[in-house]
């Protein structure tokens, strides 16, 4: 994994949901504190290929997120030679102050090479909250390269 224009940060959170959903670490925008005004920053998957859609390619993971108004989370994809999209999200407010699973289809990106990412920006508002957790990625029927 790798981050772009980073953000992302891989650890134990003290703030946010406070612990990870299982284990001790997850990704987070910021493991302790609030998120800065101005981030647009991925945290990106190494390349993988997407098997036939009758595989049932797909991603699961587990969330949580607080960010005040202007601020979003995103799932994208990018396939080889293509620029990044929007496949799930945007992600705004709050989850809830709970955990909760997401589930990707992939199958319409079948017999592709790609990468994915978790993509968060904020605006240049000062006041902030305390971002976007992740944790459990789980890439079912996939290929890595």
């Amino acid at each position: 994994w790798s981050v772009d224009k980073g953000t992302w940060e891989v650890g134990s959170p003290t703030s946010g949901p406070g612990k990870a959903y299982t284990g001790t670490k997850c990704a987070a925008t910021v493991l302790a504190g609030s998120y800065h005004a101005n981030v647009a920053s991925r945290l990106i998957s190494p390349p993988f290929t997407i098997p036939g859609a009758d595989q049932n390619p797909r991603i699961r993971f587990w969330q949580w997120y607080s960010m005040i108004d202007g601020d979003q989370a995103a799932v994208q994809i990018k396939i080889a030679g293509e620029d990044w999209q929007t496949i799930s999200g945007p992600f705004t407010n709050t989850s809830g102050n709970v955990w909760f699973q997401a589930f990707l289809d992939l199958s319409a990106f079948a017999n592709k090479k790609a990468q994915l990412a978790f993509y968060f920006t904020s605006d240049n508002n000062l006041s902030a909250s305390t971002g976007w957790y992740i944790d459990d990625i789980s890439f079912e029927n996939i290929t890595w390269l």
